[in-house]
């Protein structure tokens, strides 16, 4: 039983491989960022840029309506240097592009956050 246990640990933590932390400096909070939908954790949307990468990174939250305009935002992926943004808007999720340029996007349930190297 307890071999078993480890084992399902073990794939589960394997599967829902970390690529990124998300920190929140005003606020004081980390997350980790998975590469899959996760209810406990933020995600990053398939087919959007990943984080090192030039163009428009989306990370979905749950439920996190905690961020206000002017806010920093320090993105450090995996395998690289950290990405400091600032917050300069909202949108509606629906709402959400893509671009060439690098940009932060993080999609709540209410709104998406827009966020620019800062």
């Amino acid at each position: 039983m307890k071999r078993r246990l480890v084992l399902w640990v073990v794939r589960l933590l394997v599967r829902r491989a970390p690529i990124a932390r998300i920190e929140f400096p005003r606020l004081n909070r980390s997350y980790l960022v998975l590469d899959e939908a996760s209810v406990w954790a933020p995600n990053h949307v398939d087919g959007t840029a990943m984080p090192e990468q030039s163009g428009n990174c989306v990370l979905q939250f749950a439920d996190f309506n905690e961020v206000q305009l002017g806010d920093e935002i320090v993105l450090q992926p995996r395998d690289g240097q950290p990405l400091r943004y600032r917050v300069r808007g909202q949108i509606a999720p629906q709402r959400v592009m893509h671009t060439r340029t690098r940009m932060l996007t993080l999609v709540t349930g209410r709104y998406a956050i827009v966020a620019t190297p800062a």
